[in-house]
């Protein structure tokens, strides 16, 4: 190739990142620049090839360059660029929100907690057991138990109670069952519990990646979990620290994938 050749790139191109958790999906469309230009965000039930069928057709792919995933081996690494779910993690804080110095990503299933040092770099990672207890999910089967449409009603309940909540168990499904039986018929809100349990997840939280060491301010919250405002709540207030929420916060995996 002559010096005065170049590569035809058109600005119109995009790159599709996509990233399979345990009860989700986040696709998030970017152009070559890095500017996001939709995001998808769905619960896909165990039906995971269907869900990305349906999810393509709400995207423009005419002008797709690339697809870029974390979180799924489920891809033809001869099709699509297959990238480490913390790395993306931690390009996209990178760039949507470079102040950081820790990274709380919370999902349906596990706590991970990232710092960086004083010049930005890695430092250390830790997360909570391989047990799904007391996790983003916990909130889903409570939703669930309690007869309401989805998390979203339980958030929407939890963040207008305006009274005490009950005491619920929020490390095991099994208890939180019998403690929501009993706060129910000593009288409390479906608010009151609701809230009860967005603080007993902040409370699991705080207590599997705080427990020895205090938050490295700025914090900033990804993972579906973020969508909570409940739960953001109680974790500010438990950690003594305001956390960054981003609107693309539970698409950071799939946005980091695009970047990388």
């Amino acid at each position: 190739m002559s010096k005065s050749a170049k590569i035809s790139i058109s600005c119109d191109e995009t790159i599709l990142g996509i990233d399979v958790g345990s009860v989700t999906i986040s696709l998030v469309l970017t152009d070559l620049s890095g500017k996001i230009l939709k995001t998808i965000y769905v619960f896909h039930q165990g039906q995971v090839r269907e869900c990305l069928r349906t999810a393509g057709l709400q995207l423009d792919l005419s002008a797709l360059r690339g697809i870029s995933v974390c979180s799924y081996p489920g891809f033809n690494p001869e099709q699509v660029m297959v990238c480490n779910p913390q790395l993306s993690l931690i390009k996209a804080t990178k760039v949507i929100c470079r102040s950081s110095r820790s990274i709380l990503l919370v999902g349906a299933e596990k706590f991970t907690l990232i710092r960086f040092d004083e010049n930005g770099n890695f430092e250390s990672s830790r997360s909570n057991s391989s047990c799904a207890a007391g996790t983003g999910s916990f909130l889903d089967q409570q939703a669930f138990r309690l007869n309401l449409s989805g998390i979203e009603e339980l958030c929407g309940l939890a963040m207008s109670n305006k009274g005490t909540v009950p005491d619920i168990a929020s490390r095991c499904s099994v208890f939180a069952k019998t403690d929501l039986i009993h706060a129910q018929q000593r009288g409390y809100s479906i608010e009151a519990i609701c809230d009860s349990l967005c603080r007993g997840l902040a409370i699991n939280i705080v207590d599997s990646l705080f427990n020895q060491e205090s938050p490295l301010p700025p914090v900033f919250f990804a993972g579906g979990v973020a969508k909570n405002p409940s739960v953001v709540r109680h974790l500010e207030m438990l950690l003594n620290t305001r956390l960054l929420v981003h609107k693309y916060s539970h698409c950071m995996g799939a946005a980091g994938a695009c970047y990388l």
